[in-house]
């Protein structure tokens, strides 16, 4: 099955979803696609595969593997953090001194000793092995979310909430305020805003396309994205001549169940299309299902499975 929809003759911009269950060939249509545009023109304009942090070094081996391609200079294989620093490269602007996680662990434990008589649930563990490393996860999901001290305390006051529950938001809250009044006074960010920092460069540059673009855009290997990594793939794509959005997604299935293991790539296709077509227009978008049916298939037998 494939629904194919005409580019956006005003913007020419094409942002196109690759639909397809495990092993239906999406990441070797990627790299395939790449390797050909490599050996068509070894210079030229950057090429991006932007993928989880733990799967680059196995996307560079799989480019190679097949052997008509040598080497590259073009490609750049990134997670986000290391795309978002490539856009300052690129851009010709510092990035901002980041606070490194370990550096965060540390100031939270100082600020959970320096808050410590105006916590409410937390005072009983605030001193405890480990709990600054918890608080920092907590803060790292905060960020990733795009979500304010203020936020949290109005989930406090909304809805049907136990007291316990109230006084851990204010609690976290607290805390949460703290530190990023803590990073403004000592003129840094946190290492996890390296994305809502790069998004901001890209939005707010007037320079348009001929500063910096991007010859292919290829994601995959996601499940779902940030509100965060969602902002900054945006910002990147008016700035990129063609993109690819790979989805671990059977184009077959309407609207799975909550608790379906499609259900966060099913919600993660709808969010990035509505987005696509809001900014870009409906004419901008081109979604591709694979046959469900390979023979060449990575997955002996996943047909028979599948869905």
């Amino acid at each position: 099955m494939q629904l194919e929809l005409p580019i956006d003759a005003k913007n020419n911009l094409e942002v196109r979803f690759l639909l397809g269950p495990a092993g239906s060939g999406k990441t070797w249509q990627c790299l395939e696609e790449i390797r050909r545009a490599l050996m068509d023109s070894p210079k030229g304009a950057p090429l991006i595969f932007l993928a989880p942090r733990q799967s680059t070094f196995q996307l560079e081996y799989q480019l190679l593997q097949e052997g008509s391609l040598k080497g590259y200079n073009r490609l750049r294989i990134f997670s986000f953090d290391r795309l978002a620093h490539f856009v300052f490269e690129k851009m010709g602007v510092g990035a901002p001194d980041l606070l490194s996680e370990q550096g965060r662990v540390m100031v939270l434990r100082a600020l959970l000793n320096e808050q410590f008589n105006d916590l409410s649930i937390f005072r009983s563990c605030a001193r405890r092995i480990g709990f600054a490393d918890e608080l920092s996860g907590q803060i790292r999901e905060f960020q990733a979310h795009g979500l304010l001290p203020d936020d949290l305390r109005n989930w406090a006051t909304q809805g049907p909430r136990t007291e316990r529950l109230r006084a851990k938001l204010a609690d976290l809250a607290l805390l949460y305020e703290h530190y990023r009044a803590w990073l403004q006074k000592n003129d840094l960010q946190d290492g996890d805003s390296i994305l809502g920092s790069a998004s901001e460069l890209l939005e707010k540059s007037k320079a348009g396309r001929d500063s910096f673009t991007v010859a292919g855009l290829y994601l995959d290997g996601f499940a779902q994205l940030t509100p965060e990594e969602r902002r900054f793939l945006f910002a990147l794509l008016p700035r990129c001549e063609r993109s690819t959005m790979a989805i671990c997604l059977d184009a077959d299935i309407t609207k799975p169940p909550l608790r379906s293991s499609w259900s966060l790539a099913f919600k993660m296709f709808n969010e990035c299309v509505g987005l696509a077509r809001d900014r870009f227009g409906a004419g901008a978008v081109k979604v591709t299902a694979l046959s469900r049916k390979r023979a060449d298939s990575r997955i002996p037998g996943a047909w028979a499975f599948a869905g």
